[in-house]
């Protein structure tokens, strides 16, 4: 239950943070009575959900390290609140978490949160958002998102960075630009 905890009631908070800990509970010892399929091992994570209340994720964070997952997911950001927030919350949740584990933060794609949550611990990302972007023609340039579809675009075949220094890529996005963007 990944509710928007910060804009919930506190009793609505606990509940969601209740069954998602229950849900580990079981979760756990459906995986551990599982037999693994086709001769390989299996790894199971579990997931932080919806940070917001540090004491909620500490308590959380108790009973998800007595199961003892394979790695954990951090869960529930991303979703309106202030980035600043966000990245306070992965810097306390990685905390929380052994290095030894994998970390995975859930539904974060933009470049530079994906740059932040590296520098605070963060080891694996998935996120809708490039892929997405990537398939509606928008490229992440340092000098901010450029829109490939733009009349300007059109007949425009340098490079997104004039200053990159790589002939071969320069050849390469020349060749592919205009057809993907068609597509």
């Amino acid at each position: 239950m990944n509710a928007l905890l910060f804009l919930v009631n506190m009793n609505t908070r606990k509940k969601s943070k209740l069954l998602t800990s229950e849900w580990a509970v079981l979760n756990r010892q459906a995986f551990d009575s599982t037999v693994p399929l086709y001769g390989h091992e299996q790894y199971y994570s579990e997931s932080f959900r919806g940070a917001y209340i540090k004491t909620s994720v500490s308590r959380q964070r108790r009973i998800l390290a007595k199961l003892d997952f394979d790695g954990y997911s951090i869960g529930g950001l991303a979703v309106g609140e202030p980035v600043e927030l966000m990245y306070e919350l992965v810097d306390f949740t990685t905390d929380l978490i052994s290095e030894e584990k994998p970390r995975y933060l859930m539904g974060v794609g933009r470049p530079e949160n994906i740059l932040e949550a590296i520098a605070r611990g963060v080891d694996m990302f998935d996120c809708v958002m490039p892929t997405r972007n990537a398939r509606n023609a928008y490229l992440f340039t340092s000098a901010g998102i450029v829109s490939m579809r733009n009349a300007a675009y059109k007949d425009d075949f340098s490079t997104p960075r004039r200053q990159l220094r790589l002939l071969y890529l320069q050849e390469f996005f020349t060749v592919l630009s205009s057809p993907l963007v068609q597509c």
